[in-house]
């Protein structure tokens, strides 16, 4: 009889012991998971760059009577129009560069194509895009991550990757990328028209909004242009706005319309 109560002992012993194991176990496993995410979240994102041979500026181009650019280019702000005027006034061609997160690729690549066409050639775009904030983009990718910056932008148009900046970077900090990457530009070409435009919206948007604002209210304060495409899609409190991208976010057919029909009318007026 006492042997029972001993046994019993024992066979509970055992029984905590490989529930602690299995436990342990399980909780290596999660934690593995988790460095091996976190490690492949770190892997360095390289650009994709269209058009990487800029079009050397002594090229021959169509020439643009000053009547002509002032029709094509009447929406434009004073400074862009100046830059391309003066390019063109010289016999140059105008390089533009867009800096942006992967979600504008598309939408950048339509742009460049009726822009080439509606300028006569006088302007060629070339397109950098990186997935990651604009934290990581400044200190690890601004002055060395295929950006030819020596090739002497005109005009850059910078998405400041605000939606991957999404709880990641604070709005003050995300404003500071901003200014260094307009810096940049401005030590490589002293006359460069800078010019903003926010990321696509997104569903049910919440403190995203805040950050568009924010980023609106801040170009507009430093007289940056600020090129809103929003107006030319759904709300985002409307189910809609589903339909003008996917699961990870990235415009559909719809959503490339949207986004490159405004880039369009800034710089080419009807």
């Amino acid at each position: 009889m006492k042997t029972q109560p001993i046994f019993i002992i024992i066979l509970s012993v055992v029984c905590v012991g490989i529930l602690w194991f299995s436990a342990s176990t399980w909780q290596e496993k999660i934690r593995n998971a988790g460095r091996n995410t976190a490690q492949q979240d770190e892997v360095t994102q390289k650009p994709i760059v269209a058009n990487e041979t800029p079009v050397k500026k002594t090229s021959p181009v169509k020439k643009l009577s000053v009547d002509d650019l002032q029709k094509i280019g009447a929406s434009l702000d004073d400074k862009t129009l100046e830059v391309i005027s003066t390019r063109a006034e010289a016999g140059e061609h105008v390089q533009m560069l867009i800096v942006s997160s992967g979600a504008l690729a598309d939408a950048a690549d339509r742009f460049a194509s009726v822009i080439s066409d509606a300028y006569g050639g006088l302007i060629g775009v070339d397109v950098a895009t990186f997935d990651m904030t604009s934290a990581r983009f400044v200190e690890e990718e601004l002055e060395s991550g295929g950006i030819d910056w020596q090739a002497g932008y005109d005009i850059v148009l910078y998405e400041p990757f605000t939606l991957h900046n999404n709880g990641k970077v604070v709005i003050e900090n995300e404003h500071r990328h901003l200014l260094a990457v307009k810096a940049l530009a401005e030590s490589t070409v002293e006359d460069v028209s800078f010019l903003v435009t926010p990321p696509q919206p997104i569903y049910r948007a919440g403190y995203y909004l805040t950050q568009i604002r924010a980023l609106e209210k801040y170009t507009t304060t430093r007289g940056i242009p600020y090129i809103n495409h929003w107006s030319n899609w759904p709300d985002t409190g409307s189910e809609d706005l589903l339909t003008y991208m996917d699961e990870a976010r990235t415009p559909t057919e719809s959503g490339i319309t949207a986004w490159s029909d405004a880039l369009i009318a800034y710089f080419v007026s009807e």
